[in-house]
């Protein structure tokens, strides 16, 4: 029971660092040339899935270790943008 409120926090934040591996992978996928393939994919898997496509915010924040996919395609668009900039493209 004492250590109940320690691996709360703890969850939180491996909840955070998985989160942040899954931004990352995205953000190499789109380098090598996949951004596309790998947005049809997340759409095929959620509709799969029957997904929710909107979670509360702030709890998806605090639980899902894999971002909604909204979330998700708004960082590989913006991922697109600044790749096509860093590129001078």
């Amino acid at each position: 029971m004492l250590l109940e409120p320690i691996t709360y926090f703890l969850e939180i934040f491996d909840v955070w660092l998985i989160r942040r591996a899954e931004f990352a992978a995205d953000r190499y996928s789109i380098s090598k040339g996949y951004a596309i393939s790998l947005k049809n994919a997340l759409i095929a898997i959620h509709i799969d899935n029957a997904a929710n496509l909107n979670p509360d915010k702030l709890y998806a924040q605090l639980k899902f270790t894999h971002p909604a996919l909204v979330e998700r395609l708004a960082a590989i668009d913006k991922g697109i943008d600044d790749f096509l900039k860093e590129k001078n493209i």
